[in-house]
């Protein structure tokens, strides 16, 4: 079953766990400061190094899944 055949309810729990899941990663990053800071340190000493930001893209790509019929 399809989100919108649930009346948005996945996606709703999903929106309002978002605060909490941004908390908890400034938590994680937080705790893991230096180990973060030494690795990006070292990495960023060579001009070769390029950082790629993504997410895991899984809102798009449900939306372009074709919809079957139920």
């Amino acid at each position: 079953m399809h989100d919108d055949q649930q009346g948005g309810s996945w996606t709703a729990v999903e929106i309002r766990q978002q605060p909490e899941v941004w908390r908890q990663v400034a938590r994680t990053v937080q705790q893991a400061r230096a180990g973060i800071d030494r690795v990006l340190g070292e990495a960023l000493t060579d001009r070769r190094t390029r950082f790629i930001l993504t997410g895991a893209g899984t809102s798009a790509a449900q939306n372009q899944l074709p919809r079957l019929p139920s």
